[in-house]
């Protein structure tokens, strides 16, 4: 697997009649540039693989849609140089709490944290126009990258060993691979016949979105804590009169999210009276700018197959999640980070081309969970029957019973795929790994993955030999394999390349917590497995090179 990362310049060129620069076919054709096909791009650019971007609209639409991203999407972007230009647009909120019909808390403070186990804050809120202007930004310094603006899709066709995209009814480009990031109305998905599923959940939310000159009021709920800034918390408002939710985002901008009532229509409340009228409890005698309202219908939709030969489906092309859990964006990021890697290994012949069948393996698990406990929460929180929220209400408190939980992973581990299988059994595999601060040799600090090559990482304990650890001779030349000795943090500083100090304790309490004394973490910081002894640690990697040499289609991918 390739460790250069190509930066080198490049352009977004908008016109129709754009050169590709690199001959007549790419490795991959991105349809859509909204922000799960922007990182797309930067994930396969950052691996050399030659990419086009092909979006219909001429410029970057200029009104905000999605608000949250979490701390692997971080991760995510901290692996291709993003997270430096993101963070100046994003903020951080303290927490969030959820009030039920009587206007009293129900769910205390659930606060969002940063940790040296995660290495950035569970929690980032932005404006959309703004983290899409750095996502183009940066990609126009991405060699391996073209982009075309305004230029439609019309057609996707296969030719068994490569597909092509139409544009225009009138260009056609050619590619290994097509992936669909183009949204809920796929043209790609629609291309090549993938149905949706339906999992019945359909609602109506008014969405406003201002810029505030003061403090918000928090009208009419009781119990709030007093040792936090409230502006600067998230709120989930279970009353059956109209459930409501307020996000904050940066600087000065507000979320409102209203529910469109039985009876309403959804055309009355994008007039700026009637959205000023919600408004009214919360911004009292405070300025503020509307900037859009508009009319959401939250769906929860699987698309049947996310994969159909090569062609692929990311983003809210392949699935819709009702966004109490603010993840809709993070799945199509997920996606690209789960493609991204493989995709490198069977272009450099490393794994069967088959590998990719692991994407929906791995991924619509993951995603179908999000979406169902979204769906009962929605279902939860945004009853309209007042005694039925008076009942869910003393259920929640019992629940809870004073205790201020943290929810900073809903995400399930991985149960199959490409992870050890012969060690499923250990809760450790298939999970996130942590990122904690480290220090090498040179005495710099910094997090874990900005000493590695984003490859494959084996770490392991100091009492645990892992010299003959290597990538078998029949991979070697493709895949990239940091091995590294990580030493506690009451050691001396390391002397050696191979050596990290874990600073802060949290890896090697990890180990402790697992019950192991390394890991072998995927490109995407997946767990792929653990060992404790060096020849585990062998036999983990050998293990490794069957499954990528030998990855044949499993019955259950899409």
């Amino acid at each position: 697997m390739p460790t250069s990362v190509h930066s080198e310049d490049a352009k977004i060129d908008g016109s129709q009649d754009a050169q590709r620069r690199r001959g007549d076919h790419y490795d991959v054709i991105i349809v859509g540039l909204g922000p799960v096909g922007a990182v797309c791009a930067h994930l396969l650019g950052a691996r050399g693989i030659s990419t086009l971007v092909i979006e219909k609209e001429a410029g970057p639409y200029d009104l905000p849609r999605a608000i949250h991203i979490d701390h692997e999407i971080m991760r995510i972007m901290q692996s291709v140089g993003l997270a430096e230009p993101l963070l100046p647009k994003l903020a951080t909120a303290a927490g969030g709490v959820h009030f039920g019909a009587d206007l009293a808390i129900t769910r205390p403070l659930q606060r969002y944290v940063t940790s040296d186990r995660l290495g950035w804050s569970s929690d980032y809120f932005f404006y959309q126009p703004e983290l899409d202007a750095v996502l183009r930004e940066q990609l126009a310094l991405r060699e391996s990258v073209d982009v075309r603006l305004g230029c439609k899709v019309t057609a996707v066709r296969p030719h068994g060993g490569s597909v092509s995209v139409v544009i225009d009814d009138e260009v056609e480009v050619s590619a290994s691979y097509v992936f669909g990031c183009d949204g809920a109305r796929s043209i790609v998905r629609k291309s090549v016949g993938i149905e949706l599923e339906d999992l019945g959940f359909d609602e109506s939310w008014i969405v406003a979105d201002a810029t505030v000159d003061g403090p918000i009021r928090i009208p009419n709920v009781q119990g709030l804590p007093h040792d936090i800034d409230l502006q600067r918390l998230v709120f989930l408002i279970g009353d059956p009169a109209r459930p409501t939710s307020v996000i904050p985002g940066p600087r000065s901008y507000r979320r409102w999210e209203f529910m469109l009532l039985p009876g309403e229509k959804p055309e009355e409340f994008c007039r700026e009276d009637r959205v000023k009228g919600l408004l009214a409890p919360w911004l009292r005698d405070v300025s503020y700018r509307l900037i859009r309202c508009v009319v959401y219908r939250f769906h929860a939709l699987l698309a049947t197959k996310w994969k159909s030969d090569r062609v692929l489906l990311l983003g809210d092309a392949a699935h819709q999640t009702p966004p109490f859990f603010g993840q809709g964006l993070c799945h199509g990021i997920r996606d690209a980070a789960n493609l991204s890697w493989k995709l490198r290994m069977v272009l450099d012949g490393a794994a069967s081309p088959s590998l990719l069948s692991s994407y929906p393996l791995e991924r619509l698990p993951q995603v179908r969970s999000v979406v169902e406990t979204s769906i009962r929460m929605g279902r939860f929180m945004c009853t309209l029957d007042r005694e039925v929220a008076r009942n869910r209400d003393a259920v929640m408190r019992e629940q809870m019973q004073g205790a201020a939980a943290s929810q900073i992973d809903i995400i399930p581990r991985l149960a199959d795929g490409i992870i050890a299988s012969n060690h499923a059994q250990n809760n450790a595999v298939g999970e996130r790994f942590i990122q904690p601060p480290m220090v090498d040799h040179r005495g710099q600090r910094r997090l874990l993955d900005d000493f590695t090559s984003r490859g494959f990482v084996l770490l392991a304990a100091t009492d645990l030999s892992i010299e003959g650890v290597e990538p078998p001779s029949s991979l070697r030349d493709q895949v990239k394999l940091d091995c590294f000795t990580v030493l506690s943090q009451d050691s001396m500083l390391p002397e050696l390349a191979g050596e990290l100090l874990d600073c802060s304790g949290e890896l090697l309490r990890w180990f402790e917590e697992r019950g192991c004394r390394g890991v072998l973490i995927r490109p995407d910081s997946y767990v792929y497995g653990v060992f404790s002894s060096s020849e585990e640690a062998i036999a983990l990697v050998a293990y490794l090179e069957r499954q990528l040499l030998n990855v044949s289609s499993p019955s259950k991918a899409q």
